[in-house]
């Protein structure tokens, strides 16, 4: 399966609207919440934070998989 990280353009148009994503292997109370409980885009640097990270970690091999429903 080929793993294709989500645009910025993907969480902008989700701003202010609750996404969820998998597990990254983190276990830290703030990612075990985020699994959990999903998280809300704040605003456009927040998207562009989220999208760099979701990059970041699929050049490594660690797929987030970001989505709008849990």
């Amino acid at each position: 399966m080929t793993y294709t990280p989500k645009s910025l353009e993907w969480f902008k148009a989700r701003l202010n609207k609750r996404v969820y994503r998998d597990s990254t292997g983190c276990e830290c109370s703030n990612c075990a919440y985020v699994v959990k409980n999903g998280l809300v885009v704040g605003d456009e640097e927040h998207a562009r934070h989220l999208a760099d990270i979701d990059a970041d970690f699929a050049a490594e091999g660690v797929f987030c998989n970001y989505r709008d429903e849990k």
